[in-house]
């Protein structure tokens, strides 16, 4: 059951993330990177949702990349 849990958590995460992505391409930084950086604090202090948390943090990445050039 806890794996079921967790698969979707991280499924509805993955889409939340997607969102996420596309407020900050679409010129919408700031609300694009709120979602994310409530991702990285959310789960912070779960170590198996380390993954979904690395996303959240890729998306910041990416975001921070594009904007240092």
């Amino acid at each position: 059951m806890f794996a079921e849990i967790l698969a979707s958590l991280g499924q509805n995460t993955s889409i939340v993330m997607d969102v996420a992505d596309e407020y900050i391409r679409q010129g919408s930084t700031p609300v694009g990177e709120r979602i994310a950086s409530e991702v990285v604090r959310s789960y912070s202090d779960l170590p198996v949702m380390e993954p979904v948390q690395r996303g959240a943090e890729a998306v910041l990445l990416r975001h921070r990349d594009r904007q240092d050039y």
